[in-house]
């Protein structure tokens, strides 16, 4: 029996199971002092990669079997430390209005305050934003719906609170990061990919990376224009899809190679770098207010 549609879907099976893994050994084996920085970097690499194959999950499941899905949602909240649900909910507005006013995304977000601190400030603002906004349409949302998030923050919280007992400094040294820095970082791209977009152009509405070890690493994420194009392609796919529907079309402005180095060069260094774009939306309204 063929048990997932996509063949690359395995990796994303062994990346979650291997999260766990990681999350799991602090609790049986200290992690050596030696190691810790490795570990670490580790930890939060899958941990971003958990929240990049919950988003890719939602768009395209990963199995074929909807009790196996299910099973999967589940394992999937406990490696975000959040429910899988939510972020249907969140993504449906993103999609909906793509940079526009009302997307909870909003590049907006970061303020007008020095550069090093704007993509916390864009994380701390748009995740307290969407916490908010979320409240506001749940009453719409399907029954079964709700029942599914409801009972997903169930088994986050149940986890949390098995982890503290059985050893709380694990927790709070190791569980607690990889959540918050998977959910921060994958937010962040958010704002990388959008900034300076046009977003009135179907191709030019997001900023892609090109570079082929990043999207190995991170399941082709850096094809942003492809995957609001055609929100169904799955991840694998991107790719070849973007050399057919996005290449010729896209400005070149809009391309990168990394995205560490952009938002290094963006954020970081004294000389941003300049977008030679004049679609960008930034600065053409002002900032967002609560």
């Amino acid at each position: 029996m063929k048990l997932v549609e996509y063949p690359a879907d395995w990796r994303s099976v062994i990346w979650i199971l291997f999260t766990l893994a990681l999350m799991a050994f602090p609790f049986f084996q200290p992690v050596p002092g030696t190691l810790l920085v490795p570990f670490y970097l580790l930890l939060f690499y899958f941990g971003i990669n958990a929240n990049l194959i919950n988003h890719n999950h939602i768009h395209v499941p990963t199995f074929r079997s909807a009790l196996l899905n299910r099973v999967f949602d589940y394992m999937l909240s406990i490696t975000r430390g959040a429910s899988c649900t939510f972020v249907k909910f969140i993504h449906n507005n993103h999609h909906h209005f793509e940079g526009k006013q009302g997307d909870w995304f909003d590049v907006a977000n970061e303020g007008e305050g020095p550069r090093v601190f704007r993509p916390l400030v864009y994380i701390y603002r748009t995740t307290r934003k969407f916490k908010r906004k979320v409240k506001t349409v749940l009453p719409d949302i399907s029954p079964e719906l709700k029942r599914k998030y409801y009972l997903e923050r169930v088994v986050v919280n149940a986890f949390l609170l098995v982890c503290l007992v059985l050893n709380w400094e694990a927790t709070l040294l190791y569980v607690l990061p990889c959540w918050i820095v998977g959910n921060g970082f994958v937010v962040l791209t958010n704002l990388l990919h959008h900034r300076e977009c046009d977003v009135e152009s179907k191709e030019n509405v997001a900023r892609d990376y090109l570079s082929p070890i990043e999207n190995w690493l991170f399941f082709n994420g850096g094809y942003h224009s492809m995957h609001h194009l055609k929100p169904g392609t799955h991840w694998s796919l991107l790719p070849t899809q973007h050399r057919v529907f996005i290449n010729s079309k896209h400005d070149p402005t809009l391309e990168s190679g990394s995205m560490f180095a952009y938002l290094i060069q963006n954020y970081c260094l004294p000389w941003p770098r300049r977008s030679k774009t004049t679609s960008s939306r930034k600065g053409s309204r002002p900032p967002m207010t609560d």
